[in-house]
């Protein structure tokens, strides 16, 4: 299974149990496996100024799922993404931000003929905030059935962080392996 960032699922391996460690590491063993369902998305955020056109604008890469698996790979858990971006630069973002924090992207998929989901953060100078969501890949090319090997996969990992950014049905799936 390759699946990119932009909703996605972030998995941790689970640790060695017969390995010597320190009680961090042996705390990291208990908890097992991380997997996080969420949305890596680039977001562009847009804030008005006090006069008329004048703004400033930003993409970060970013969305609960990329930022559950930045964290986890960032305590040095063994932690993986699996969701999907697009084949565009706001996609090489999304993973390069994802690597950058640890994060196997090994089961990410980069989905060439869609755009990375995005978020545009629109700021006003009184710090009042309108959202756009625009799922683009995030909701995109998932599977109707998830193949016996990547239930395996699933039921490999202690921890699945799940976000309702992705469709339903992959979530559900998910939730039973």
């Amino acid at each position: 299974m390759r699946i990119y960032p932009r909703r996605g699922v972030c998995l941790t391996e689970k640790a060695d149990e017969n390995q010597e460690t320190n009680s961090s590491q042996q705390r990291r063993r208990q908890v097992g496996a991380l997997a996080s369902n969420g949305g890596q998305n680039c977001l562009g955020e847009e804030e008005a100024g006090p006069f008329p056109g004048e703004k400033s604008r930003q993409a970060l890469a970013g969305g609960k799922g990329d930022n559950q698996a930045t964290y986890g790979g960032k305590l040095a858990y063994p932690t993986y993404f699996l969701g999907h971006v697009g084949g565009d630069a706001h996609g090489k973002l999304i993973v390069e931000a994802l690597e950058s924090g640890g994060v196997c992207v090994d089961h990410l998929s980069v989905l060439g003929n869609v755009h990375t989901g995005h978020v545009v953060v629109m700021l006003q100078s009184d710090r009042q905030n309108s959202i756009i969501i625009v799922g683009e890949a995030n909701m995109c090319n998932w599977p109707q059935s998830l193949l016996d090997e990547h239930l395996e996969l699933l039921r490999s990992f202690g921890i699945v962080l799940l976000q309702r950014e992705i469709p339903d049905s992959f979530n559900i799936q998910v939730a039973k392996a």
